[in-house]
Order: C-alpha cells, then structure tokens, then sequence
C-alpha cells in the first residue's frame, strides 16, 4: 500500500509547521498530521507527554502501544515501537507473545498479562474486566490506570489515522539518524 495522499513537503509549509517538525524525527507520521497545521503541535505534545510524565514504567507503556498496534494491524507502529519496547527492556520473547496476541506468556509479568489484557478489552469496546481494573489501580494508582487507559486511546487513534492515510514505515532509520545528528 502507499499513502493515500502525499506528505507534507516540509520546504513549502509555513515556518510554524517547519519549526514543531524540527523538533522531532522526520516521520512519515509527524509529516502526514502536518496536513493539519492547527492539530500537529497538539498531537505531538500529547504523544511526547506520555514518554515524559506518565507513572507507567516504559517498558509497559510501549507494551501497551505494541498490543493496539498488533490489534490494529499498525505495521508502522509495529515498527517504530518494537525497538522501543526493547529499549525499554521489554524481552523480545515478550514482544513477540504480544505481537501473537497470545493471552498469556512466561515472559510476561503479572503486570505485563493485566496490562495486555486491559488494551485488548479497550480495543475491543468491552468493559474492563472489574478484578483486573483493581489490580492496575492497586499497582499504578488512579493517575496510572487513566494513563493507561490514555495511551490505549491515543495509540488506537494513531492506528485509525495510519490506515485512513495509507502510511507505510520509512525504509531508513530516520529515528536513529536523528537522534544521532541531535545528540550533545
């Protein structure tokens, strides 16, 4: 598949658009929400809020996002977050299991089983199980559940969008160029 529309070419956007991209990797995502100038600060605060702020370790924040994009079918996703996870210190046995839909895995804590489960409940429009929503509130506290409950959110959006527009990985390791080119 290819995308539906085009990318922004950022040598034409405005110098508003042009500054908010600069400071991220150059993404396929971040350049297709570009289309929508008044939502991509927006967007990119809100994805980069949960990286910064939230209670849920990183490891369960990037399980959460590989389970709604295994649900979704997101390879973009798939793609950027599976090397997240790993460098959040998920085991690629959990990543893997994740990726199968699996209910369960012996790589997965306790807590990796509640949290893969609950995205499936979300992602499948069904209540959350009541012991599994007492678990996650006993382990993270209010604010961690409704994180959780957050970045199941944002990242089934992200999969909706993905698919509306068509968009496809990037070929090249425009993540790890930038990163490298942006370091101190």
């Amino acid at each position: 598949m290819s995308c539906r529309i085009p990318l922004t070419d950022t040598a034409t956007v405005d110098e508003a658009v042009r500054a908010q991209l600069a400071q991220r990797p150059p993404i396929h995502l971040y350049r297709m929400v570009a289309h929508a100038p008044g939502l991509l600060g927006p967007f990119m605060h809100l994805g980069a809020a949960q990286f910064n702020t939230t209670v849920l370790a990183p490891a369960y924040r990037e399980a959460l996002v590989l389970r709604v994009a295994m649900r979704h079918r997101s390879a973009y996703e798939i793609h950027h977050h599976r090397r997240m996870a790993l460098d959040a210190g998920l085991s690629a046995d959990a990543i893997d299991a994740l990726l199968a839909g699996r209910s369960n895995s012996p790589a997965w804590s306790p807590a990796l089983q509640d949290l893969a489960a609950f995205a499936d409940e979300l992602v499948a429009a069904q209540d959350p199980e009541p012991a599994r929503v007492q678990r996650l509130v006993a382990a993270y506290g209010h604010r961690g559940y409704v994180e959780a409950a957050l970045i199941v959110g944002f990242y089934r959006m992200v999969a909706t969008f993905i698919h509306a527009v068509g968009l496809e990985p990037e070929v090249e390791d425009v993540v790890g160029n930038w990163k490298r080119q942006h370091a101190s």
